[in-house]
C-alpha cells in the first residue's frame, strides 16, 4: 500500500525540522532537571551536545545537497539513521564554566535558566517553521491561493 503521506515524510526539511524540534524538547527536559537538583549534593549539570547535533545538521544538508535530493522530496534523502546518530539525544555531563562547590556539585541557577530560555525560543521557531509548511502544503492541496 502507497503511503499517501511519503511525499511529506520524506521531505528533507520535515526530516530535520522534526529532529530539531525532538532534540530541543529533550534538551529542555535534561534543563529543567539540572534545575531540579540544584541542592543536590554532587550533582554535575547535565545538558545534550548543541555542537555536535549542530554539526550533524550540516552534514545531513551537506549530504543531501550533494545527492540532489535537498529541494527534491521525490528523491530519496538519507535515512534518519544516517542524520543523527542516537547519541545526539542522550545527556551527558557537561563542564559549564562555573564554580565547583564544597559538595562537588557544579551548579549555576542563572546559567541553567539563561540556558532553558534560548532553548525554549529554538524549540518554537522549529515548531512555528513546522506549522508554516504544513500550512503551506494545506494550501496547495486544497488548491486555494
Amino acid at each position: 500500500m502507497i503511503n499517501p503521506l511519503s511525499p511529506v515524510s520524506s521531505d528533507p526539511t520535515f526530516a530535520l525540522l522534526e529532529q530539531a524540534t525532538r532534540f530541543t524538547e529533550r534538551r529542555q527536559t535534561v534543563l529543567a532537571g539540572n534545575i531540579a537538583n540544584i541542592n543536590t549534593p554532587n550533582y554535575k549539570t547535565r545538558d545534550l551536545p548543541v555542537a555536535d547535533f549542530q554539526k550533524a545538521v550540516e552534514d545531513a544538508l551537506a549530504r543531501e545537497k550533494a545527492a540532489g535530493t535537498s529541494l527534491d522530496p521525490s528523491k530519496n534523502p538519507l535515512p534518519e539513521s544516517e542524520r543523527f546518530a542516537p547519541e545526539l539525544f542522550q545527556a551527558r555531563e557537561m563542564g559549564r564554566d562555573h564554580l565547583t562547590f564544597q559538595d562537588g556539585g557544579n551548579r549555576n541557577l542563572e546559567q541553567e535558566t539563561t540556558e532553558m530560555s534560548k532553548n525554549a525560543i529554538q524549540h518554537r521557531m522549529t515548531v512555528e517553521l513546522l506549522s508554516a509548511r504544513m500550512r503551506l502544503l494545506e494550501t496547495v492541496i486544497s488548491g486555494r491561493p
